[in-house]
């Protein structure tokens, strides 16, 4: 609002005078190359629609700051298991668990709910670490609208696994083996990647070990 405080401030320009500022003189207003109507009040309204229209059409083009989804589905596909999991984050604080086992015999799916801890309430992943990993300008550029996009090298092929996760506005953001030990530099970007990838797993891992996900093992 503040870049359009010079536009609403002309607004006030009626009959060569503006708030604050003493009357201007005759001379002054015409030597501005303005003249003098005999319908002060007509003028006034021309020029208010008129400033307050380009005000906001100038503001209009602001980009508007980034929002969180209203949920994410994420999993950790890959490698020989006896069980998958797959995971909903509902924000700002639910998250679901659905346990899926490979053999028939091992039983049917099973699931729990957990809640995040608020800001600042514990020393686990928390509500605002998972707005921060979710919303840092590397991961935004790199998740791809539609579609799977891959970052690093995906050990599905050879029974390794990967992070992967998407919300109803975007497609699937897939981390892969990324940043490796032979690796001279990490950019900004991967780090923020492995960043999203490590605060998930640990959130994941804190939520299955709770007392309300006891259900899930064997």
């Amino acid at each position: 609002m503040a870049k359009c405080a010079p536009i609403i401030e002309l607004a006030g320009l009626v009959y060569g005078e503006r708030i604050g500022d003493s009357p201007m003189s005759s001379s002054e207003f015409e030597g501005r190359g303005m003249k003098k109507t005999k319908c002060p009040i007509v003028v006034a309204f021309s020029m208010l629609v008129a400033m307050v229209s380009l005000s906001t059409s100038l503001c209009a083009t602001e980009e508007p700051a980034v929002q969180l989804a209203p949920s994410y589905e994420f999993s950790f596909p890959g490698g020989l298991r006896v069980s998958f999991d797959g995971y909903s984050l509902s924000m700002p604080d639910t998250l679901t668990i659905e346990r899926m086992f490979t053999f028939k015999e091992d039983g049917p799916p099973r699931s729990c709910t957990y809640h995040v801890p608020a800001c600042g309430q514990t020393k686990e992943v928390n509500v605002c670490d998972l707005e921060v990993a979710l919303l840092n300008e590397d991961v935004l550029v790199l998740w791809p609208r539609d579609g799977e996009t891959v970052y690093g090298e995906d050990p599905r092929h050879y029974d390794g696994g990967v992070f992967t996760i998407a919300s109803p506005e975007r497609g699937h953001l897939t981390v892969g083996e990324l940043c490796g030990d032979d690796s001279i530099e990490c950019s900004a970007e991967h780090q923020a990647l492995l960043h999203l990838r490590g605060t998930f797993i640990e959130r994941s891992q804190q939520a299955e070990a709770s007392p309300g996900c006891k259900n899930l093992k064997n």
